[in-house]
């Protein structure tokens, strides 16, 4: 402390300079170094007189340090010498001075009593700047670096970054001090503003420093460059077979379908090369002007699996047919050649439910509480039955209080009461009337009306009329991720249930694991007996040799009477050691069987998810179309619903266009639905 005092004593008696403070902090003595000093002392100065005018509800309007400094003082009030001479005696008062540095402020305050207030504010300030710690951040070439110089440079400059990063630009605020703004101190601010990458050369730096028009200064200046990512090649698959068939038969002037004019069906013989997949290409990543490294956009790797009559090649990259008969191929990617199954009459209780890995034409009705699983269904019509294919419905009539999901196209005549999930296009004759549906396709009901329903396409809807005066009113909803919502929920409680059967097996093969840990603790006490009992035996059989040699007859009756007491010991341990083999083995045996039950878990929890990954990849990539069409009239009360608005209609619209549409193009993140004639 005695030191400290003896410092600030030699620093009121020492001429007051720049250089003697660089000199103090062990600074270089250049101009850039004297000027930056210069400025911080400025700061402190109009902190320090602004905390005295706040103090005493002076009004404060800041001054130019070299005004002060050389006495310039017109214009502003600074006659508040008393003042400051009492409040500081008052505050000396108020605290303690048991400290030497208080006993030296108020030496020092007495002994400047009589001098000039500028000349007090500059011996303070020096004062306290060579007693206060700066941090100096970087020494190189003779600049220093202070904490707070990117503050100072703040004042000149402006940086910008682009939305991607990819771009960082620099703009001149005001004209520029080249004691301040160089090609050092600019380097230092675009390290403090984390910009790493990319920057220009040096030379190009200073040109821009040195240029001095207002078009230059207004216009932001490219300071730093990144790298852009470069995206990857999606892959594809050539199908060799025509994918597109869908034609269910001729439609009759009365709307029904004749089934056995379906025209040139797709058919293929064995060992046909069905498709040939071009794999995918990943991209190149780039870097942001931070230094970030920035992925590439993964390609799209289109799902490509062999199903039921097919064979795919080691390289994955080829599938041909294994037998004779119609090729098909889901949006699942899964490529099939199928046979046909002809029931003549109906699905009933006589034929049971149908299950065939193949296409299923039904002459008759399928009838209630059936269930007909396969790739292709044709049927004349469905009542109260359970439908799951993995391709396309056709039905003549139509369907009625029935669940179905179909991976490919629907064609129907009229669909009531039911529940219809399609991963295609839907298209009824007529009707749709108290259904649900939710489809990735497209909804087309080409002459008929859609009462009490909830119809959800992604890829819009065409009536021709939507709703009644006596129904209620219905749900259009179109363009959202829906299906792919319910499938990857569905997917998701399946993958539960895995996780849960796959904990109950393992705590089953732990519980296993503890009865086989006693049968081994059991096997190890057994074979210790009985290794024992076979070790004292051949100690007996030595005293028995000694009995004999000296004819002791009471002591040889005596020790083969041990000797059959150990083996009988002997034969028990061996034989609970076998018994506890046997049950070690039937052990083994289970936990196999669970061990194997855990491996197949696994594997289908492994399908889940490429098809969980596949309908992220194949259906969220379709392009959505949030647009309903009305070619008659859609009745008041109608709800239109899209993936970010919705309306509830007051009034009856004919022939009609309702699309979402972006509410201002300039920000694409707020939607309204339009309604355009046709």
């Amino acid at each position: 402390m005695r030191l400290l005092n003896k410092n600030k004593e030699d620093a009121l008696s020492t001429r007051i300079s720049l250089a003697g403070v660089l000199d103090h902090k062990k600074v270089e003595i250049q101009p850039v170094n004297l000027f930056r000093e210069f400025l911080l002392i400025d700061e402190s100065l109009k902190n320090m007189l602004g905390k005295v005018a706040s103090n005493h509800v002076l009004e404060w309007r800041p001054a130019e340090v070299y005004t002060i400094i050389n006495g310039e003082t017109r214009n502003y009030d600074l006659n508040i010498q008393s003042e400051i001479d009492d409040e500081t005696e008052t505050r000396n008062e108020a605290e303690s001075s048991d400290t030497e540095e208080n006993e030296f402020a108020a030496e020092e305050q007495k002994k400047s009593g009589n001098a000039p207030l500028i000349e007090k504010v500059k011996r303070c300030l020096y004062i306290s700047t060579l007693s206060t710690d700066v941090t100096i951040i970087e020494r190189k070439g003779g600049i220093v670096r202070y904490e707070g110089e990117e503050k100072l440079l703040d004042q000149y400059l402006e940086l910008t970054v682009s939305n991607d990063k990819i771009e960082a630009f620099i703009r001149k605020k005001k004209e520029l001090k080249s004691e301040i703004v160089n090609l050092s101190s600019l380097l230092y601010f675009l390290k403090k503003k984390r910009i790493t990458y990319g920057i220009i050369s040096d030379e190009e730096i200073e040109k821009w420093l040195m240029e001095s028009t207002p078009e230059a200064d207004e216009k932001p200046f490219v300071i730093a460059r990144g790298v852009k990512p470069i995206a990857g090649q999606d892959g594809s698959v050539n199908y060799l077979f025509r994918t597109d068939y869908t034609n269910p038969g001729k439609i009759m002037k009365d709307g029904s379908i004749d089934f056995r004019d379906k025209g040139d069906m797709p058919y293929v013989n064995k060992d046909t090369l069905l498709a040939i997949k071009t794999p995918f290409k990943e991209g190149i990543s780039g870097v942001d002007v931070f230094g970030i490294k920035i992925m590439p956009q993964e390609p799209f790797d289109p799902p490509f699996t062999s199903g039921n009559g097919t064979i795919i090649s080691e390289d994955k990259l080829q599938i041909t047919s294994a037998a004779n008969g119609q090729p098909h191929v889901d949006i699942m990617g899964n490529i099939t050649v199928n046979d046909e199954l002809v029931i003549k009459g109906d699905v009933d209780l006589k034929t049971g439910n149908v299950i065939f890995k193949g296409n299923i034409v039904v002459n008759g009705i399928i009838k209630e509480g059936m269930t007909v699983k396969g790739i292709n269904l044709t049927a004349k019509e469905i009542e109260g039955a359970t439908i799951d294919l993995k391709g396309d419905l056709n039905v003549a009539n139509g369907i009625s209080h029935t669940t179905v999901k179909a991976v490919g196209n629907i064609h129907t005549k009229f669909v009531n009461s039911s529940q219809i999930t399609g991963f295609g296009d839907f298209t009824v004759e007529k009707e749709i009337v108290d259904s649900n549906l939710i489809l990735s396709g497209s909804c087309n009901v080409l002459r008929g009306t859609v009462m009490a329903s909830t119809l959800n396409a992604r890829k819009g809807i065409e009536t021709k009329q939507v709703g009644t005066i006596a129904s209620k009113p219905s749900n259009l909803v179109v363009g959202t991720d829906d299906i792919a919502d319910l499938m990857e929920k569905k997917i998701d409680e399946l993958l539960e249930e895995g996780r849960i059967t796959i904990d109950k097996i393992r705590k089953a093969m732990n519980l296993l694991n503890g009865e086989d840990e006693a049968l081994f603790t059991q096997i190890t006490e057994s074979a210790h007996i009985q290794d024992r009992a076979l070790f004292e035996i051949e100690e007996l059989k030595k005293q028995l040799v000694r009995h004999r040699e000296s004819n002791d007859n009471n002591e040889l009756k005596k020790v083969a009477e041990k000797i059959k007491t150990l083996k009988e010991r002997a034969h028990s341990a061996e034989d609970l050691i076998n018994s506890l083999f046997e049950k070690q083995g039937v052990l083994t045996a289970k936990r196999d069987k669970l061990s194997l039950g855990i491996e197949q878990q696994e594997k289908k929890n492994m399908v889940l998810l490429k098809e969980k990954r596949i309908i992220g990849q194949s259906i969220r990539m379709m392009e959505p179309n949030p647009t309903v069409k009305v070619n008659g009239t859609i009745l008041q009360g109608s709800k239109i619903i899209g993936p970010g608005s919705s309306i509830v209609l007051e009034k009856d619209y004919s022939r009609c266009i309702i699309r979402e549409m972006a509410k201002d193009e300039d920000n694409p993140h707020f939607f309204e639905m339009e309604i355009k004639g046709i």
